[in-house]
């Protein structure tokens, strides 16, 4: 889970990245638009979130669909085999999750990076809290205090982010941020409807998901603003490789051991970020910042703790219950 947070930071660093060299270049062609000698320098565009989904999106289509062909050659998965509502619950996971992502990549490229991944995390506590109030899950009263305690923090970090840069653009980028942690709670509801489902076939639904959503951009007025470096561009293009290995890590973690007792790992992603923030893009580090920051890590891995010290003998037994009978042959198809 740690790799995995690791691999999924390294990717927003490279959106983030592409994003500086794209700027730069804007800022030399307004100065070269100034003394009038380039007929290229009014469009100072930069690209946007639709074009870092679509770039991002394309090979980890085009490999997945490679790598899924092999398996149903060899006989071990294929898609056509799947159940209808399996298929359903994977294309709704593929089309949650690539919005949330383009969330994230709006965030990414106008929001401070440390607090976008702060942000982003929180998808714990809105997990909880749809949860109890949409499924009727009861939730025991300490874990709600958490929650509100997250919640919390969540807004010191927010407050600190608007105080530091009231621009509406940040302003737009931290909202981006806290919808895409909203978003990626939704996601967790189909863990146990795609339970035993290769990780090459959900990313394959994200991808696909991700094209559909990024081809928006090709019908709009202004149309799609492609990166003009090679910087740029190969950035773009190698943030498929963290996130197709950040998600096999996921699945990895989760497959290996309890989710609330891994899942807590995933909070070295904001440690990662303000690192990155700090040392990378300078990012001033301020008290109320760093308050509401470690208040956000603290009570999500507290949520997750207390999940784990709260699991009674009667739900684990109907966890196994439920996992001897997904392992039995469906009546519509042999896939697991």
């Amino acid at each position: 889970m740690v790799a995995s947070a690791a691999f999924f930071t390294l990717m927003t660093l490279c959106i983030k990245l592409a994003g500086v060299f794209e700027r730069t270049l804007v800022l030399e062609l307004q100065e070269t638009a100034a003394i009038g000698a380039s007929r290229f320098a009014a469009d100072t565009r930069v690209f946007g979130a639709l074009e870092a989904v679509f770039v991002r999106s394309l090979p980890m289509a085009l490999l997945c669909a490679l790598l899924l062909m092999r398996d149903a050659r060899e006989g071990r998965f294929s898609v056509r085999d799947l159940p209808r509502t399996t298929a359903w619950w994977l294309f709704s996971r593929g089309v949650v999750g690539a919005s949330s992502m383009t969330c994230l990549y709006y965030a990414t490229l106008h929001a401070p990076f440390a607090a976008t991944s702060l942000l982003y995390n929180t998808s714990v506590f809105f997990t909880v809290a749809l949860a109890h109030v949409f499924l009727g899950e009861r939730v025991p009263p300490v874990r709600l205090a958490l929650i509100a305690g997250g919640f919390a923090c969540v807004a010191l970090v927010l407050a600190d982010g608007l105080f530091a840069s009231p621009q509406a653009a940040n302003a737009r980028g931290l909202a981006a941020a806290l919808v895409s942690g909203l978003l990626l709670s939704l996601t967790s509801f189909s863990i146990r409807k795609l339970h035993g489902l290769p990780s090459d076939a959900i990313l394959l639904s994200l991808a696909l998901a991700g094209l559909a959503i990024a081809s928006i951009g090709f019908f709009l007025p202004a149309g799609m603003a492609w990166p003009r470096t090679q910087p740029g561009w190969a950035l773009l293009l190698a943030s498929s490789v963290p996130a197709i290995a950040g998600q096999k890590a996921f699945t990895a973690a989760l497959r290996g051991g309890p989710a609330a007792l891994v899942a807590p790992g995933q909070f070295m992603g904001p440690v990662f970020a303000t690192l990155a923030g700090v040392f990378v893009f300078h990012e001033p580090l301020s008290v109320l910042k760093a308050m509401g920051g470690v208040g956000v890590i603290c009570f999500g891995v507290l949520v997750y703790a207390t999940n784990a010290a709260g699991v009674s003998a009667a739900a684990v037994a109907d966890a196994e219950a439920e996992e001897s009978v997904s392992t039995l042959p469906s009546e519509e198809s042999d896939t697991p």
